[in-house]
């Protein structure tokens, strides 16, 4: 009825070494899959940190320029209180200016 042929007793040889082969190019993939994720992790970390650095400088930027919009507003309010202390009492302003020049010149005065 069922003859032996040397084909059916070579199949579960066959069988498991194809198994061997089959679990042996999925280990293969599967580090190759985790390499690939450590690959992108890393690349999305990198990602990562560059916009972090670019929001920070970003950051620090309109940091500086609200700092310098600040003072250019003080200085100009300093401009503007000088300039009416001046037209107010002009003699005043000229005797301080004098008195300014003539203490500088004798501090950097050479010996």
């Amino acid at each position: 009825m069922f003859q032996n042929t040397s084909k059916d007793k070579n199949r579960p040889a066959n069988a498991m070494s194809d198994f061997k082969s089959s679990k042996d190019e999925l280990r293969d993939d599967v580090d190759q899959l985790k390499a690939d994720a450590r690959e992108t992790i890393d690349d999305a970390r990198k990602a990562a940190k560059s916009r972090s650095l670019r929001s920070v400088a970003h950051d620090a930027g309109e940091r500086v320029q609200d700092f310098l919009s600040e003072k250019k507003d003080q200085a100009h309010d300093v401009r503007v209180s000088a300039e009416r202390t001046i037209r107010s009492n002009p003699l005043v302003a000229t005797a301080a200016a004098f008195a300014a020049g003539a203490v500088l010149a004798r501090l950097f005065r050479r010996r």
